[in-house]
């Protein structure tokens, strides 16, 4: 089984950064800065648990609920470019129904 890192200063930093929409979720044994919109979409940003700065490589994942990823974004290296995905993130994903993001992996058949 996987030992859980405890989550960094520079992560709760990090985490504040970003606003209180977001929250810190275990996801795979690793904290994750996180966002769930009310349709089902969900943003889980892995990589910011350390106290890395110049070396910093976050990863965005998009999900519908948590059943599949719907987009993946790598190799985030600031926070600003963080808050800036996720800002068109949110605005691109919030306009989707729960059964719109759904059948981006499910589509209907002809």
């Amino acid at each position: 089984m996987w030992e859980i890192k405890e989550p960094t200063k520079t992560f709760g930093e990090r985490l504040k950064y970003m606003g209180s929409e977001y929250i810190d979720e275990i996801i795979d044994s690793e904290h994750c800065i996180y966002r769930e919109l009310p349709n089902g979409a969900n943003f889980e940003i892995s990589g910011a648990n350390n106290n890395k700065i110049a070396t910093l490589s976050m990863s965005v994942y998009v999900w519908c609920r948590t059943s599949f990823t719907i987009e993946q974004i790598h190799k985030i290296k600031s926070m600003d470019a963080l808050k800036n995905t996720l800002e068109d993130l949110v605005a691109k994903y919030a306009l989707f129904t729960h059964d719109e993001l759904y059948s981006m992996r499910h589509p209907t058949p002809i």
